[in-house]
């Protein structure tokens, strides 16, 4: 659905699926260790980051696209849906508020990470950002980021030493990244049609069937967020294999 794409990097710690076709020229695992600008940091387990650190891919795009392990394309998309003819990333945001309830109780990484970044924003721009960033593929301008990490020396630092999720975490590409980028004239914003879908709600099987009937989303992600009554593993195999029902360019053979 995006074959436009030069070459897709997976970013790992290591780990590569049998199934993954890694002879195919356009597409490169690679090692969390080949971009961090300090690798005597390693290992991390923090998403937050290693996600800091991938504008540090060699032979990356100045254009690319970051997707988590959990986003994908609904039906064909072109590179205008993210990017304007001269450049321009565009910045997708939510109409989930920033939560500003006392921070006193117990909030996910994601959450946090959203007011860390309001509040750094505030502190360097004094300006302050009411709402989340979508969950779907980030757009950004490699240059960008690097301008960022420039910038904010210190906070990158103490991010990439960050081994596990903390309180105080900033999430660059997928929050803060593209606000500091409209900030400095580098990302405007932009929409596109899309589904989330958090598979302990009671609507996910219907969220699922109304993309596999009507394939409205130009992106989708279903996200395992750990609860109670999950959609069974046999159920989502059946919804994959029916949206994606001939395996792509870098599938060596399912498993």
């Amino acid at each position: 659905y995006a074959n436009w794409i030069r070459k897709v990097w997976i970013v790992t710690s290591g780990q590569v699926p049998p199934w993954l076709a890694t002879d195919n020229p356009r597409l490169q695992v690679i090692s969390q260790a080949e971009i961090f600008a300090d690798p005597s940091l390693l290992p991390v387990f923090n998403s937050n980051a290693i996600e800091s650190q991938l504008h540090h891919i060699p032979g990356l795009a100045e254009h690319f696209l970051y997707l988590n392990d959990d986003f994908f394309f609904g039906r064909p998309v072109r590179p205008e849906l993210f990017f304007h003819g001269n450049g321009m990333p565009k910045l997708m945001t939510s109409l989930t508020a920033i939560d500003l309830d006392l921070d006193t109780e117990a909030r996910n990484g994601a959450v946090l990470a959203a007011r860390r970044g309001q509040e750094w924003l505030e502190a360097e721009f004094g300006r302050t950002v009411s709402h989340r960033v979508r969950h779907v593929p980030h757009a950004h301008r490699r240059s960008a980021l690097a301008a960022f990490e420039s910038a904010a020396a210190e906070e990158f630092t103490r991010l990439a030493g960050s081994k596990f999720r903390h309180r105080d975490d900033l999430s660059v590409p997928s929050e803060l990244g593209h606000y500091y980028g409209y900030a400095t004239q580098n990302a405007v914003t932009g929409s596109l049609e899309y589904r989330y879908i958090s598979l302990d709600s009671p609507l996910a099987r219907e969220h699922l069937a109304a993309l596999l009937t009507s394939r409205f989303a130009d992106c989708f992600c279903v996200n395992d967020v750990g609860g109670e009554t999950p959609v069974p593993d046999h159920e989502l195999i059946d919804f994959f294999e029916s949206y994606f029902p001939v395996p792509s360019e870098f599938e060596g053979g399912r498993s």
